[in-house]
């Protein structure tokens, strides 16, 4: 009997020990990490993208390139927020050296049993750290992107333009109508300001970005600072915790605009434009408008003191971002779509470059990319400083207020060729009340009204009296179109 007991006991332990070694990684098996992250980033410091690709996730390649965007120089999008992308020269040479620490796996949470290494480069004393992170396929542990990683933890809501992953409290598979239409109308809003292509905006209804809404303590690990959001470059995907960050949209349909640009940009104008069209940390872009405007015109800061990297990051961000955008702004309405695009490109580069330019060099490469002298260019600039302050970007109502904003693009579904531009009230819902149509051409529109909340009524481009084409986008309102 005592044997039996004794047998009984000992083929116990052996299941619980086989339990607990098939549910936690062994030393053995996270050892796998370290290895595998040393052999990636040698091939990266050796120039090897290729074998460098091989140690990534499928899901996260394909994500990072769903959208044809692409970075000049040799780096991979999928890790293109990595600093070892500005050490790689100075690694070849052995003047930076890097340690990693012992792999760590996360208990709970989103990233329950993923694994991160944590790098920390040192360069002559100064250090950078930066975290990796590995999810085991198939018993091999691949290089992963922790954002797409929180993103595949549950629903996901479609939207027109966006994909929506609602992680902030219980992952919820539905949003309120009223967030889908300020998601929806934000991104309508900025492409027309852009003007982007029928191709670019078919692509993009395809694709979509993504919106991952988590709690702020996410949101600080997933940014890897402390933030309320960040435009996620490496997958496309604004991580957030609030319901509509019209700012980091900006940044990424910035750069789906553009398509193929180098990795680093003057904040001039990278954050000028997206608080131009986005506003910033929940101000609309009207007041981000006027306060930049009064900057500037009462010589709290000059033009001058916004042209460099060390100049704009050496003063306070609240300081900063408005005149910029007003910069930014201006550029865009003297010289269009295309010259904003040049004067773009013209101050991106290298992080080398963009570091090093001094105000001489800035004023230079945006006088060649807009065609005209430095000293035009600020006259210009001055000229329309002096005037009253403009109404700025009109993205969605990211204040909460009674207003939505919203862009109806006949090029979206690829119909209205015929360039009407009347718009009617369909009669499936209550009225809408105050309906102004602000802007106006033969491809777009930017319309505004003031009921409150959820409205059941939509606002259609009307391709002949009487007539909606089904399915076309809308705005505000939670019923399908069909035709009348």
């Amino acid at each position: 009997m005592v044997k039996t007991t004794l047998l009984i006991v000992f083929f116990l332990l052996i299941l619980v020990v086989a339990k607990q070694s098939a549910a936690q990684p062994s030393e053995l098996d996270l050892g796998e990490c370290s290895r595998h992250l040393k052999a990636y980033l040698d091939a990266v410091i050796t120039g090897d993208l290729e074998s460098a690709r091989t140690y990534w996730r499928p899901p996260d390649l394909e994500a990072a390139s769903r959208l044809g965007l692409s970075y000049h120089g040799p780096w991979l999008k999928v890790d293109s927020d990595s600093p070892i992308w500005s050490f790689v020269e100075h690694l070849r040479r052995d003047d930076v050296h890097y340690t990693a620490m012992p792999p760590q796996e996360f208990a709970g949470g989103p990233l329950d049993g993923v694994v991160n290494i944590r790098l920390t480069f040192d360069q002559q004393g100064q250090r950078t750290t930066f975290r990796y992170y590995f999810d085991r396929i198939d018993e091999t542990w691949l290089l992963a992107s922790p954002v797409r990683l929180v993103c595949e933890q549950g629903p996901s809501v479609p939207t027109h333009w966006v994909t929506v992953y609602d992680r902030r409290f219980a992952m919820s598979a539905t949003l309120p109508p009223r967030l889908i239409a300020l998601l929806d109308s934000c991104v309508a809003v900025v492409a027309d300001q852009l003007a982007f292509t029928p191709e670019q905006l078919a692509l993009l209804e395809r694709e979509r970005l993504g919106y991952l809404l988590a709690g702020p303590e996410w949101v600080e690990q997933l940014a890897g600072a402390p933030t309320v959001g960040v435009a996620n470059l490496q997958q496309d995907v604004v991580v957030t915790s609030h319901p509509c960050h019209a700012h980091e949209l900006a940044h990424l349909l910035v750069n789906f605009w553009l398509g193929e640009l180098p990795l680093y940009t003057l904040p001039l104008l990278q954050e000028g434009i997206a608080t131009h069209l986005g506003g910033r940390w929940g101000r609309h872009p009207r007041v981000l408008h006027r306060v930049g405007h009064t900057t500037l015109t009462d010589g709290l800061l000059t033009l001058d003191e916004l042209l460099t990297y060390n100049q704009f990051h050496g003063q306070s961000a609240d300081l900063t971002y408005p005149p910029a955008g007003v910069f930014a702004g201006f550029v865009l309405e003297r010289y269009g779509p295309d010259g904003l695009r040049r004067a773009y490109q013209s101050v991106s580069g290298t992080w080398e470059e963009v570091s090093s330019w001094n105000a001489a060099v800035v004023k230079a490469r945006l006088s060649a990319a807009l065609g005209v002298s430095w000293t035009t260019l600020a006259d210009e600039f001055s000229t329309f400083v002096a005037e009253p302050a403009r109404a700025g970007g009109t993205p969605c109502d990211i204040m909460g207020g009674i207003h939505l904003y919203a862009g109806v693009l006949q090029a979206l579904m690829g119909r209205n060729a015929t360039g009407n531009t009347t718009f009617r009230f369909l009669d499936d819902g209550a009225t809408v009340n105050g309906l102004v149509t602000e802007s106006v051409s033969a491809t777009s529109a930017v319309v505004t009204w003031t009921t409150p909340g959820d409205a059941d009524s939509s606002v259609a481009w009307g391709t002949a009296e009487g007539s909606c084409p089904v399915g076309y986008h809308r705005t505000g309102g939670r019923k399908q179109h069909s035709a009348a």
